[in-house]
């Protein structure tokens, strides 16, 4: 039975408590592919306000900037850039899985005079402004790219009457600076949205001219994905009716809808006030500030009913994104305006951080929604192949049908998108010494064919997740260590040169590649031989008792050194390969040493120096014997504390259960699949589909394959033997790549499921399908399946009362994307 929720004084604070304490997070409550979210001041974005950035977190799948990223922010000077503030708040939503919205590229508002100054204090000329909004446009939506999901590239361009508003954009350009933005920024960033962002669309003069200017941006083959109503309304202005013809006018044009600055003003205001120009202020008057001590409980009710009235609005037309302008009331611009000085009330949560009636009729509009599925009508599918040869081939769209039952003699993939589970790190390679070496030695072409294919997140394979090592391991020319000196237990010798001639600037040109948004991990072979108990950094052997800090310190070293080069190290691991004894480096740890090495050493000092944050993983060896390891490790809460997961390799059997079970019985502790060796043929592609798929099905919230590129026959490597084809090898006598079919295979994965991606429930009829789906921080669907027959068959994917048929090739790896 649905509940019913009655809006009545007496019991409004009561009930709306005791609905608030039920509902699940808005986020989770809000259609598939729908994007809720709030606005971030600077305080919240640079991580100074634990109680907003609490709720943001945990109700948000979208984030906004209110300033950072406006140009008097990050770009105050011709020749200064402050990207620290934009930094933080990118890196806030993007380890968090939201969608990150860049507020604004273009507005008359909050723009440096000196963007408009012209030569000897005069008018600047449209030559002059056009090249410092191209520069403005490349440096920062460039500096972005992959990672802010969407941009207002012009903001509040039009007058009330529907013309052109005088700007200094305007009189420098002319008529074409909105095209010209829209323009800049698709060239900077091809993957991101781009949106036309004002207030009052619901006046029918100025939403006719805003649709008019985009249909002329269209026109002209620019890419507009949104027009954002602003949504700075009152309790009763604008009406109902008024909103609900907008947003179906808006609908009906053929570009989404989307609520960008939403905020209910309590208080009373002058009709001419509506919008937001900040350019008009008002003194303030005592009759207008009614509520300095708090919102009374009828005025609590009328607030409530009014989002719960535009929430259904929102849900009728399909607006693709809600953003809150502001989190709390604490922080609400509307304090100060239209009239300074006065104690407004307009969102919904109060000046603590508490769910106000507000919330719980928010939520209860979207809980009794969420029951409506969504409409599925069509699927873009993507399929890799060997016969006929198909990598990474957009096969187009395929329309869904009605199908309320499956038959289970038919092969079908199900997916219930409202059941999800763990979210993804990302995926990608390592960066070892033969990988760097191999890519320093190709020309310049080479080498950015090579970046752009993996790396590149719009048309690459997007990687975000990477390895490297710390000093030397079996794939480098030679073993070498950062510390050289035997004895130096403070480590007054440690320098990490050897790095900064090859692998280092190719792991900065890799980072730039994916726009900056690259997760970087490390992993040590070996301890320098001194430190030893066979004094080599071959054969095994274990770490002296003695040189256990300086190991300890030897980490904190390697990720301060890494970190003055600006490239941060996100996560390390204990030791690679823990087990093994290898005629190359390798270093013995049992479980319980490994242990006890990071709960009395490693952890500690980590911790000491600032570096908490490091992700810090055990094992990082093969799957058969994780568990033992994690039960050691995981037990003991003094180690624990500090360990955010386990690291699994793929050698020595498959094992898959043994992930699946080590989540089930750590379940607040991360899996990550930290190296995978591939061979450059489509066996070792079709080993590597089926691998990521069960691994990801059994918790694992990343995956990384091991050399990101190695020469023709497998090298260089200074110990071991070569093993040929890799997932990229380069001839260096001429050098031309070859991309084998694991990179394409691996694409499925990267370009598909971006981080933040969280999985959903995924099932298959058929033993010859395996199969696993995640909704994307922006709310795309994206399910990866391969045929494990040597035969072409039939499939459907059914979700929600209807499903889409498809014929896969032998062997094929389809990636769905809904």
């Amino acid at each position: 039975m649905r509940r019913t929720l009655v809006w009545s004084t007496g019991l409004l604070l009561s009930a709306a408590a005791a609905l608030a304490a039920e509902v699940p997070a808005l986020k989770f409550l809000t259609p598939p592919g729908v994007r809720i979210g709030a606005a971030l001041n600077r305080a919240q974005s640079d991580g100074k306000d634990a109680a907003a950035l609490g709720i943001v977190t945990r109700h948000f799948n979208a984030i906004s900037p209110e300033n950072v990223l406006k140009w008097a922010s990050v770009h105050p000077e011709p020749d200064r850039y402050d990207f620290d503030p934009a930094d933080r708040y990118v890196e806030l939503g993007r380890s968090h899985g939201m969608f990150v919205v860049g507020h604004v590229l273009v507005w008359h508002q909050q723009t440096p005079a000196w963007v408009f100054a012209g030569e000897g204090g005069g008018k600047v000329d449209r030559e002059t402004l056009l090249a410092r909004l191209r520069t403005h446009i490349a440096t920062v939506v460039g500096r972005y790219r992959g990672r802010i999901g969407g941009w207002d590239v012009v903001n509040e361009a039009l007058e009330e009457d529907g013309t052109l508003r005088r700007t200094p954009w305007l009189e420098a350009i002319g008529e074409d600076y909105v095209e010209k933005a829209f323009e800049l920024a698709h060239e900077a960033d091809p993957a991101a949205e781009l949106y036309y962002n004002d207030y009052n669309l619901w006046k029918p003069k100025k939403l006719e001219a805003a649709l008019r200017l985009v249909e002329r941006l269209k026109a002209k083959g620019l890419r507009v994905d949104g027009i954002g109503e602003q949504g700075h309304w009152g309790l009763d202005d604008p009406p109902l009716a008024a909103i609900d013809e907008a947003l179906a006018t808006i609908r009906s044009s053929g570009t989404r809808p989307l609520v960008t600055e939403l905020d209910i003003d309590v208080l009373p205001r002058d009709p001419d006030m509506w919008g937001a120009d900040l350019a008009k202020k008002a003194k303030i008057r005592a009759a207008t500030n009614v509520y300095p001590s708090g919102l009374p409980p009828e005025m609590q009710e009328r607030l409530a009913r009014r989002y719960a009235d535009v929430f259904r609005l929102f849900l009728k037309h399909d607006v693709g994104r809600v953003t809150f302008w502001g989190v709390t009331d604490a922080t609400s611009w509307l304090h100060d305006f239209p009239i300074p000085g006065r104690v407004n009330y307009p969102l919904l949560w109060d000046r603590d951080g508490r769910e106000k009636p507000a919330f719980a009729a928010v939520a209860e509009v979207l809980r009794a929604s969420a029951g409506r599925p969504r409409t599925y009508a069509e699927a873009r599918v993507f399929v890799t192949a060997p016969a006929p040869l198909q990598l990474l081939a957009d096969r187009g769209f395929s329309a869904f049908e009605p199908l309320e039952q499956p038959d289970e003699n038919y092969p079908t993939i199900l997916i219930d998108p409202h059941r999800r589970f763990q979210a993804i790190e990302g995926f990608g390679g390592a960066f070892t010494d033969a990988a760097a070496d191999v890519f320093a030695r190709l020309p310049v072409a080479s080498q950015e064919r090579f970046l752009k294919a993996c790396f590149d997140p719009a048309e690459g394979n997007g990687y975000t997740l990477c390895r490297t090592t710390i000093h030397s391991c079996d794939y480098a020319a030679s073993m070498y260590t950062y510390a050289e000196v035997p004895g130096d237990t403070h480590l007054e010798h440690f320098t990490i040169e050897h790095d900064q001639k090859n692998r280092l600037p190719f792991i900065k040109r890799a980072r730039a590649a994916a726009g900056g948004d690259l997760r970087l991990y490390a992993s040590p072979w070996s301890p320098p031989g001194w430190m030893k108990t066979n004094g080599e950094m071959k054969h095994g052997g274990k770490l002296k008792p003695e040189y256990r800090q300086t190991w300890a310190d030897y980490f904190v070293k390697y990720v301060q050194a890494y970190a003055a080069e600006g490239v941060p190290i996100w996560g390390l691991t204990v030791q690679n390969e823990a087990l093994a004894t290898q005629v190359w480096e390798s270093c013995l740890f049992t479980a319980n040493e490994e242990r006890d090495f990071v709960r009395d050493y490693l952890g500690p000092t980590l911790q000491a120096h600032g570096l908490g944050d490091v992700k810090l993983m055990i094992w990082d060896h093969n799957r058969g014997l994780v568990y033992q390891r994690a039960e050691a490790a995981y037990e003991d809460e003094a180690a624990a504390k500090y360990i955010w997961g386990t690291a699994f390799h793929w050698y020595v059997g498959d094992h898959h259960d043994n992930v699946r079970v080590v989540h089930d019985a750590f379940p607040d502790k991360a899996l990550l699949f930290t190296e995978g060796s591939v061979r450059g043929t489509w066996e070792s592609a079709f080993r590597l589909a089926r691998n990521v798929i069960l691994d990801l099905d059994d918790w694992t919230a990343g995956w990384t394959v091991w050399n990101l590129l190695l020469d023709p026959e497998g090298g260089p490597r200074h110990a071991g033997a070569l093993m040929g084809g890799t997932i990229v090898n380069a001839d260096l006598r001429n050098g031309e790549l070859t991309f084998n079919p694991p990179h394409y295979v691996f694409g499925h994965f990267s370009r598909f499921i971006r981080p933040g991606a969280r999985r959903i429930a995924c099932t298959s009829s058929s033993d010859d399908f395996l199969a696993t789906a995640f909704v994307n921080p922006d709310g795309k669907i994206a399910v990866v399946l391969t045929n494990l027959t040597d035969h072409d068959e039939i499939f459907q994917l059914w979700v929600e009362g209807r499903a889409v048929r498809y014929s896969s090739p032998a062997h094929a790896v389809i990636t769905i994307v809904l």
